[in-house]
C-alpha cells in the first residue's frame, strides 16, 4: 500500500520504495549512508508513469480504508463498496509492482547494504508506528462497540514483530519480499514465479480462510513485486508501447473492466485462478491508466510522497469518522452520506503530507526514517568481519633486503678509486661472481646502470652504489665498447658462457673464440668417356 524511502541519504521529502529523490528525469544525488555510490553516481531513470501509477494506488489504498471505516458506522456506502472490489486488481498489484521495478538493485545487493538500508527501514518506521496504530484502534473502539483489554494491547503490540496488523502491514510484507527475493536471486526466474503464482492464486480464492489481513496479505502480492524486480525491461517496454497506442489503451482498459465485472457479479473469487487472471489483467490496464495520467502532475506529486500518506491517513480517518458516528443523526451527514468516501479521501492526503512538513522540522522526523547512525550502526553489525590472522594474509611482505654494514661511505660512487677483488667475490645483493684478479675501469656514464636492477638490488645504499660503481656490464640497449687491439678476457678460463652472457668482442670465450677454417675438398674431375 506505499512505496518506501530509500535512506540513501537524499532529499526525505521525496519518499518512494528505494531510492530518494527529486522530481527529475534521472537522479544524480550521492548517497550518504553505507555502500552509497559515490558522488556524482548515476541512479536509477525515473519514470513519470511510476510516480503517476503509485499516486494512483495511494488514492485507491485511502478510498478503500475510508469506505471501510464509515461502513462501521452505518453510514450507507453500499457504491463504493462495489467500486473498491472491482478496483482491487490493480490498486495491490500495481503498488507491489512497482515497488518492485524501483527496488530491483536491491535484490542483487550485497547482504549489509539490503539489511541496513533496506529491512532495517522498514522496519524501524513499522515499528514505530505501531504504538499510534494501537492508539488510533483503541479510538475506533468507541466507533465499534469493541472494548479491548489493556493486556490485549500489550500483547498485540509484542506480537507485531511477526504477526503484522491493521493497515501497516504492507511495510512487513515489502521487507519480507526484498529478503525472500535476496534468498533465492541464483534459482531460476520461471521456478520462483510459478512457485509464486501458485500460491497467490490460492491465496486468492475467497474459499481459503482469510484470517488476519497481515498473515493472507504477502502471500497474494509476491509474483508481483517479483515481475516488477526481475521483468523490469519488458514492463517498460510494455508502458511506452501501451502510452504511444490510444486503440490499445482503450481496449485494455474496456477488456480489464468487463472482466473484472463479470468476476464481481459470478463471484467467480470462489475458485483457484480466476482472482490471479484479473488482478494479473489488472496491472496491464494498471500501467496504461498511469501512462495516460503522468501528463499531469497532481498524481506524479503524490507518487513521489506516498510514506507519510501510508502512515498517517488511517488515524486521521479514524478521527474523522469519530466525528461523523458522533453527528450520525445530523441531516448534513445524511445529505453528504453518498459522497463522504470521496471528502474523506480529499481530505486526510493533504492532512497526512501537512503532518510530515511539520514534524521534519523536530526530533520526530525519526517517525519517516531512521537517522544515519542508526543505519551505520546496522551495516557495521551486518558486514563480516575481515580477518587479521597470518594464515588469511593474500599479500605477505617481501623479506627485509640486507642493511648496509656501517662505515664511512666515499665521497662520490663514480670518482672512488676501484679495488681489486679476491677470488671470485659474490656480490650480495646482485647474485653476480666476479673473476680473479679483475679490476675493470668503468666510465661514469656507465657505472649508474646495472642491466635494470640497480633500482631493486639496494643501489640507494652504499654498497649498492659502491657494487654499480665497478660493473662492467653495458647498460640495457647499450653496445659493448669494442676496440681496436685485443683485450684480456675478465672471466676466469675454462668457463663456457652462452648467449646473451658473452660480451661482444670478446675472442678469449670458448663460445666466440676463432676456429681454425676446415679446409676445402678439392672439387673432383668429372670421368671422362672413352670415346672423348
Amino acid at each position: 500500500m506505499i512505496a518506501l524511502p530509500a535512506h540513501d541519504g537524499g532529499d526525505q521529502a521525496s519518499l518512494q520504495v528505494d531510492d530518494p529523490a527529486g522530481r527529475v528525469s534521472v537522479q544524480t544525488a550521492a548517497g550518504t549512508g553505507p555502500g552509497a555510490a559515490g558522488p556524482g553516481a548515476a541512479r536509477p531513470q525515473r519514470y513519470e508513469w511510476m510516480d503517476a501509477g503509485r499516486g494512483l494506488a495511494i488514492v485507491l489504498v485511502v478510498l478503500l480504508h475510508a469506505s471501510d471505516w464509515l461502513q462501521s458506522t452505518a453510514v450507507p456506502v453500499a457504491g463504493w463498496e462495489t467500486l473498491n472490489d472491482v478496483v482491487s486488481g490493480v490498486r495491490m498489484p500495481l503498488f507491489f509492482t512497482i515497488s518492485g521495478m524501483l527496488g530491483a538493485r536491491w535484490v542483487r545487493a550485497r547482504w549489509p547494504d539490503l539489511v541496513s538500508r533496506k529491512v532495517a527501514v522498514l522496519f524501524w518506521v513499522y515499528l514505530l508506528w505501531q504504538p499510534i496504530g494501537l492508539a488510533a484502534a483503541a479510538m475506533a473502539d468507541q466507533i465499534t462497540g469493541d472494548r479491548q483489554s489493556g493486556l490485549h494491547w500489550v500483547m498485540a503490540l509484542a506480537a507485531t514483530i511477526v504477526r503484522p496488523r491493521s493497515e501497516l502491514w504492507f511495510l512487513w510484507a515489502l521487507a519480507v519480499y526484498f529478503v525472500l527475493a535476496r534468498l533465492t536471486a541464483r534459482a531460476r526466474l520461471w521456478i520462483q514465479l510459478v512457485a509464486a503464482g501458485a500460491v497467490a492464486a490460492l491465496a486468492l480464492c475467497t474459499q481459503v480462510s482469510e484470517g488476519t489481513l497481515g498473515w493472507n496479505g504477502p502471500p497474494k502480492f509476491y509474483v508481483f513485486f517479483l515481475l516488477g524486480a526481475h521483468c523490469r525491461t519488458p514492463l517498460l517496454t510494455f508502458a511506452q508501447r501501451v502510452r504511444g497506442s490510444v486503440g490499445m489503451l482503450l481496449a485494455l482498459i474496456v477488456t480489464w473492466v468487463g472482466l473484472a465485472s463479470a468476476a464481481q457479479a459470478l463471484d467467480a473469487d470462489r475458485f483457484v485462478g480466476p482472482g490471479l487472471l484479473t488482478r494479473s489483467l489488472g496491472l496491464l490496464a494498471g500501467i496504461a491508466v498511469a501512462g495516460l495520467l503522468a501528463r499531469g502532475r497532481l498524481l506524479r506529486y503524490l507518487g513521489s510522497r506516498t510514506l507519510p500518506i501510508y502512515l498517517a491517513h488511517t488515524p486521521l480517518i479514524i478521527m474523522m469518522v469519530y466525528i461523523v458516528h458522533a453527528e450520525r443523526g445530523s441531516s448534513w451527514i445524511r445529505a453528504l452520506s453518498p459522497v463522504l468516501p470521496l471528502l474523506l479521501t480529499v481530505s486526510a492526503i493533504p492532512l497526512s503530507l501537512l503532518l510530515h512538513a511539520l514534524l521534519r522540522a523536530t526530533p520526530a522526523r525519526m517517525l519517516y526514517a531512521p537517522p544515519a547512525r542508526v543505519t551505520a550502526l546496522v551495516h557495521r553489525v551486518c558486514s563480516p568481519r575481515r580477518r587479521t590472522s597470518q594464515e588469511t594474509v593474500l599479500h605477505p611482505t617481501r623479506p627485509p633486503l640486507p642493511q648496509p654494514v656501517p662505515g664511512p661511505a666515499p665521497a662520490s660512487p663514480v670518482a672512488a678509486a676501484p679495488r681489486r677483488r679476491g677470488p671470485v667475490e659474490a656480490a650480495a645483493d646482485l647474485d653476480l661472481t666476479w673473476p680473479t684478479g679483475a679490476s675493470p675501469q668503468v666510465s661514469a656514464p656507465r657505472a649508474d646502470t646495472l642491466v635494470g636492477l640497480g633500482a631493486s638490488r639496494g643501489a640507494s645504499s652504499p654498497v649498492g652504489a659502491r657494487q654499480l660503481q665497478h660493473n662492467p656490464w653495458p647498460a640495457p640497449g647499450q653496445a659493448h665498447p669494442t676496440h681496436p687491439a685485443r683485450r684480456p678476457s675478465p672471466y676466469p678460463a675454462g668457463i663456457t658462457l652462452r648467449p646473451p652472457y658473452s660480451l661482444p668482442g670478446d675472442t678469449t670465450c670458448s663460445d666466440q673464440a676463432q676456429r681454425p677454417a676446415a679446409p676445402r675438398p678439392t672439387p673432383r674431375r668429372p670421368r671422362h668417356r672413352a670415346e672423348d
